[in-house]
């Protein structure tokens, strides 16, 4: 409880129980966002959802050879597309599934881009957990 004599937050993270009724495989997920409240709100919802989670400030904080299953990368992380762009790169050769994260438009040029080297998604600013979740979620293998 936090009271005046106190100093901090709290958080309270419900997952509605229709959660429970589609349950999905846990992962790790890499979460590179340099908004402190985004990073935090993510890594907390996706381990409410069961998953692990490693998350970064900066593109540079990321090591190379990280088994991520997937990453939720904000595009213009520290202002950076450039870094961002560099980073998606490198996680694709590496086999992580890529989600964007922006507030731009789905046509600006870096989010094109992005697109285009491999993302498999985007998740506009703001975004629902229920977003998040389907972002993250691992089709099931095609039957061939």
């Amino acid at each position: 409880m936090i009271g005046p004599e106190c100093f901090g937050f709290q958080v309270e993270i419900r997952v509605p129980g229709s959660y429970a009724a589609r349950p999905m495989r846990p992962l790790h997920v890499l979460v590179v966002d340099d908004d402190d409240d985004i990073r935090d709100y993510l890594g907390l919802a996706l381990r409410a959802l069961g998953h692990t989670v490693t998350a970064a400030a900066a593109s540079a904080q990321v090591p190379s050879g990280l088994t991520a299953d997937v990453a939720l990368v904000d595009l213009l992380v520290l202002g950076d597309a450039t870094a961002a762009l560099t980073l998606i790169r490198r996680l694709l050769a590496e086999g992580v599934r890529v989600v964007l994260i922006t507030g731009l438009s789905l046509d600006a040029p870096s989010v094109q881009a992005a697109i285009a080297a491999g993302a498999v998604d985007v998740l506009q600013k703001p975004f629902s957990l229920d977003a998040v979740r389907s972002a993250v979620a691992v089709p099931p293998p095609n039957p061939t």
